[in-house]
C-alpha cells in the first residue's frame, strides 16, 4: 500500500529548481576576469602588476608581446631566440611573468614563476644571488626595460642603490670568470707545449738512434 505525504510535491519542487540551478552553473558562460592595465606611478615610471604581466605572455595581445619581470624591471624578450613559439617550451614557463626566483633557483617549475619572496631566496645560498646577477647582466645586455614591477617596487626600495651594489657585484663576478678562463687557457698552453717538446724529445731521440744503427752499419762495412 502507498501513503501520499504532503511533503512531496515540496520535495518534488526543491530538486525540480536545485537541479536547473545546477544545470546553469555548469553550462553558464566564465565572465573573463579582467586583467590589470600597466600605470605611471609618482616618478613617471610605467609600472606593471605580475598580474598586469599576464597579458604580455606573445598570446593574449595584439601585437604578440612577451615581457618578462626579472628583479624589478620588466623586459621586451619577444625577440628572444631562447622562450621560442608563445606558449611552448620557455616562453610557456616565463613569458608573462615574473621570473626572478626562478632564474635565482634556475628552475624550470611553473609554480617558480611569479614567486616574490625574491629577497629571501637571493640570501638563502650565495650561488642563487650570483645565479641571477648573471641573468641581469645577460638581459641588460640583450634586451629593453619596459616598464618594472609593481610588487618588487611598492616596498620603499631603492632600485638606483640596488642597481648600483648589483652591478659592482657583477663587475667581480666576470672578474673571476676572466680569470679562470685565462688560467684554463694557461694550463692548456702549458699542457700543449710539454706535449710538443715530448714529441721532439722523442723524434730526436729516434734520430740518434738511426744515426748510431748507420754508423754501426759503417763501421762493420
Amino acid at each position: 500500500m502507498l501513503y501520499y505525504s504532503s511533503s512531496l510535491p515540496y520535495w518534488i519542487a526543491f530538486v525540480s529548481v536545485f537541479g536547473a540551478v545546477l544545470v546553469w552553473y555548469l553550462t553558464r558562460e566564465q565572465t573573463p576576469v579582467a586583467i590589470p592595465e600597466p600605470y605611471k606611478d609618482s616618478q613617471g615610471r610605467l609600472v606593471y602588476s605580475i598580474a598586469a604581466l599576464q597579458r604580455f605572455d606573445g598570446r593574449n595581445n595584439d601585437d604578440k608581446k612577451m615581457y618578462m619581470g626579472l628583479k624589478g624591471k620588466v623586459y621586451d624578450v619577444t625577440k628572444s631566440p631562447m622562450l621560442g613559439v608563445p606558449g611552448e617550451h620557455y616562453a610557456k614557463i616565463w613569458a608573462g611573468k615574473d621570473c626572478t626566483v626562478s632564474m635565482c633557483l634556475l628552475s624550470l617549475k611553473a609554480e617558480d614563476a611569479n614567486r616574490t619572496d625574491w629577497d629571501a631566496i637571493q640570501k638563502e645560498k650565495p650561488q642563487y644571488r650570483k645565479a641571477l646577477l648573471s641573468w641581469v647582466k645577460h638581459f641588460h645586455d640583450k634586451y629593453p626595460v619596459v616598464g618594472y614591477v609593481e610588487e618588487y617596487i611598492t616596498d620603499g626600495r631603492d632600485l638606483e642603490a640596488e642597481d648600483k651594489q648589483d652591478w659592482i657585484e657583477i663587475e667581480e663576478i666576470e672578474k673571476a670568470k676572466a680569470a679562470e678562463k685565462a688560467a684554463i687557457l694557461e694550463k692548456n698552453r702549458k699542457e700543449a707545449a710539454a706535449k710538443k717538446t715530448a714529441a721532439n724529445d722523442l723524434n730526436d731521440g729516434g734520430y740518434m738512434v738511426l744515426l748510431c744503427t748507420a754508423s754501426g752499419m759503417l763501421v762493420s762495412l
